[in-house]
């Protein structure tokens, strides 16, 4: 089973994977730029310039990626718009390169967005926990209190009809006669209903 060593090592692989790419990609297609048509060279720009976009916000969370990527996509192809040297291929180098500042001005926000939200996520972990425990600790106390009710009302009911009963015992003349001895508890009487 891969241990944290083996996934640090992985890690190192595909961000050396991710930098190597950038250059490759730069470098290809500044070798193979169409000198002769100005179709195929803005075609090649803005394929070239969407790459470079994607990279930036893609491997953002990692500035050892971005920053290489971006660099060696739009660098070449800038320089090869300077080398040819026309007032038209010098204004889309100039553009070319304002568009690398801003991809990686904001790669680099990405960034500090995606780290503080990490570490914002870890810092309020122990908080989640605390309220979690807080929320288990009410809910066993609403059941604790509704329990408890529950039992008052069961003894309130009985107490209740206990007490109907007795007042219906001595409605049909059937009930306790203070005083009275222990035979004639639960016999009639004769002389009318007793009160309770």
């Amino acid at each position: 089973m891969p241990g944290p060593a083996d996934h640090n090592q992985l890690g190192q692989e595909i961000q050396f994977d991710y930098i190597r790419v950038g250059p490759y990609v730069g470098l290809c297609f500044a070798y193979i730029f169409p000198s002769g048509s100005a179709v195929h060279q803005m075609f090649l720009a803005i394929c070239l310039a969407g790459i470079a976009a994607a990279a930036a916000s893609v491997y953002s969370p990692l500035t050892i990626c971005y920053l290489p990527t971006v660099l060696a996509i739009l660098l070449p192809l800038s320089a090869r718009f300077f080398y040819q040297g026309q007032e038209v291929d010098v204004f889309i180098g100039i553009v070319i390169l304002i568009l690398a500042a801003a991809l990686l001005t904001i790669a680099k926000q990405m960034h500090e967005a995606i780290k503080e939200s990490l570490e914002l996520r870890f810092e309020n972990r122990d908080l989640l926990v605390s309220v979690s425990e807080q929320k288990r600790i009410a809910e066993n106390l609403l059941k604790e209190i509704h329990h408890r009710v529950k039992k008052a009302l069961r003894c309130y009911v009985w107490v209740t009809s206990i007490c109907s009963v007795l007042r219906m015992g001595s409605v049909f003349g059937i009930g306790y006669r203070p005083g009275g001895t222990p035979d004639a508890r639960y016999r009639p009487f004769s002389d009318g209903p007793w009160v309770v």
